[in-house]
């Protein structure tokens, strides 16, 4: 007797189940509520809501918040201030933490139009990258400086106009 492979095998009962089907005559084209997509608003922002004072300013999490909620409450050179100032009063391993904040400065000069500081900032994170890191250029002042510029073409454009 000739012993048939599995593949043989699954072959034809692949085209058996295919020839007959699985014996439902009636399509389906009812799909349960539960299963149709519903259509979502978002809402328009409103005003930002009031910024709370910051109980301790020895805790740089609160200091960071603080300045977060004054960015979203469109107060940027406010921001911008408070990250320097959280810069130049917390240190951390390798210095990461006070770029992180100053990059963040450099971003709400930015959206508030202060390219000139913005720039200046810019510049001095980049004089104070270590001898590895000025090897390759960070994607974070890639972005930073592109974004600068695109900022300014568009206050250039709305000047023109």
């Amino acid at each position: 007797m000739k012993k048939l492979s599995m593949g043989t095998v699954g072959m034809c009962l692949l085209l058996v189940l295919a020839g007959v089907g699985c014996g439902t005559t009636e399509s389906v084209t009812h799909y349960p509520d539960a299963n149709r997509a519903i259509r979502v608003v978002i809402p328009e922002p409103g005003p930002a809501g009031p910024v709370e004072k910051v109980d301790n300013l020895k805790n740089p999490k609160a200091v960071i918040k603080l300045a977060r909620n004054l960015s979203a409450a469109g107060r940027h050179q406010e921001a911008a201030g408070i990250y320097l100032d959280a810069a130049g009063r917390f240190d951390s391993v390798g210095k990461q933490f006070e770029n992180d904040c100053k990059k963040a400065a450099v971003r709400e000069y930015c959206i508030d139009g202060d390219f000139d500081q913005a720039k200046s900032l810019l510049s001095q994170l980049q004089r104070q990258q270590g001898v590895y890191a000025k090897a390759y250029e960070s994607e974070d002042f890639t972005n930073l400086r592109d974004m600068i510029y695109k900022f300014e073409q568009l206050k250039e454009n709305a000047q023109q106009k």
